[in-house]
């Protein structure tokens, strides 16, 4: 459905069922997903790279490439960064700060939750949002409460 489109309905509950199962899937598969993508990519900048200068080994830049969104229904959107490197989760050793190559990587490096991170701001409100906007722009401007 574009911005602007009328449709018709028989009853208010066929305009809403038109909504949770066409438009907000919508939704989320573009604006809320776009808004997840960027989020944790900055928080990858911010929270992972601007915390640590490796001096053992060249970033791949793989990690902010890594964040992949999924429709799991029609209103829930994973969001989820699935870099890993020789069978090696490389996002769980950034996020807890364990499994580096040493003992004193852990220690030295530490944790990094970007993930966790992201979750917060994307929790705090950012989320919604996203999805008022997104509706907003299907819907018409004001027609979310």
């Amino acid at each position: 459905m574009k911005s602007g489109e009328i449709m018709n309905f028989n009853s208010i509950e066929q305009a809403l069922a038109f909504i949770q199962n066409t438009i907000v899937p919508q939704v989320l598969e573009t604006t809320v997903a776009d808004v997840a993508k960027e989020t944790m990519e900055r928080h990858i900048q911010e929270d992972v790279l601007d915390a640590y200068a490796p001096t053992s080994y060249e970033r791949t830049g793989l990690l902010q490439k890594s964040c992949e969104t999924t429709m799991i229904s029609n209103n829930t959107l994973e969001l989820k960064n699935t870099r890993e490197e020789n069978g090696k989760d490389i996002v769980s050793t950034i996020e807890y700060g364990t499994d580096y190559y040493t003992k004193e990587l852990d220690e030295r490096i530490g944790a990094r939750p970007f993930t966790e991170r992201t979750k917060e701001e994307l929790s705090s409100g950012l989320a919604r949002q996203a999805i008022v906007e997104g509706l907003e722009a299907i819907l018409g401007k004001g027609s979310v409460v």
